[in-house]
């Protein structure tokens, strides 16, 4: 009798591991964050430069990694089919599939997927020949910031058309919601060409700005600024080309 009773206490367990294990698969492996919905508006993580992975283990353990940070180190549990992940001791719950996890926290729904995302990239710098090769308008397209790469159509953050010609640099507003044209404007900001770049300094007395204009390979420039605003890198295409819809 002993070890019938035995017998089916280990059936019994045995029983209720299963579904466990059975989540736990699932669960499982590397998470990439594919989307984020912040009230009704929903935004390509990647096109935002949040390249943000979870890593979940078996046994509830994890990892989160973004680009140029540390792994910092996660902690998850499921019950009654609802997933909880905890980061930094703050807890986000949602559902989660074979190819699909689901998380909310504080009004920001996050989608990761199976996927890798790519953060976006851009062109080498290049030394131009000459100063005429700057000579155009420019719109901008990217800012970075702590080394992250962030499209500004994604967030709808209006940037001014950067004009370049001789012994010139001038900012235009791009919208009215513009503000940023006429603060760099107000800044007196002139340029020097030199060692293939256009070093940027400022017309106003006691002004400590400083900065390069820089060509990249393909046709883009990069403009580094330090000045009233602090630290700036901004990537602006030829107007003509940013101003065509994308493939």
């Amino acid at each position: 009798m002993k070890k019938l009773i035995s017998l089916i206490l280990i059936l019994c367990l045995a029983c209720m591991l299963v579904p466990a294990m059975a989540e736990s698969a699932d669960v499982a492996g590397d998470w990439y964050l594919k989307t984020m919905k912040m009230g009704d508006q929903e935004y390509d993580a990647a096109a935002m430069g949040y390249n943000m992975k979870i890593s979940l283990n078996a046994d509830g353990t994890g990892t989160m990694e973004m680009p140029g940070s540390d792994p910092t180190e996660a902690s998850w549990t499921m019950e009654d089919g609802q997933i909880t992940v905890t980061i930094d001791n703050a807890p986000a719950s949602g559902s989660v599939t074979a190819d699909t996890l689901t998380l909310e926290a504080e009004g920001q729904v996050m989608v990761f997927t199976r996927e890798a995302t790519e953060a976006i990239t851009v062109a080498n710098v290049k030394a131009a020949g000459s100063v005429e090769e700057f000579y155009g308008e420019y719109s901008c397209v990217y800012i970075e910031s702590d080394g992250v790469i962030v499209n500004l159509a994604v967030i709808g953050q209006a940037m001014p058309i950067v004009k370049l010609s001789e012994g010139a640099i001038e900012f235009i507003p791009s919208s009215d919601e513009d503000a940023v044209s006429a603060i760099l404007s107000m800044m007196g900001i002139t340029y020097e060409y030199a060692d293939g770049a256009l070093k940027l300094g400022s017309s106003l007395e006691g002004a400590d700005i400083s900065g390069a204009v820089e060509l990249l390979e393909d046709g883009m420039i990069k403009l580094s600024l330090d000045g009233y605003t602090g630290p700036m890198v901004l990537y602006f295409a030829p107007a003509a080309a940013a101003e065509e819809p994308a493939a």
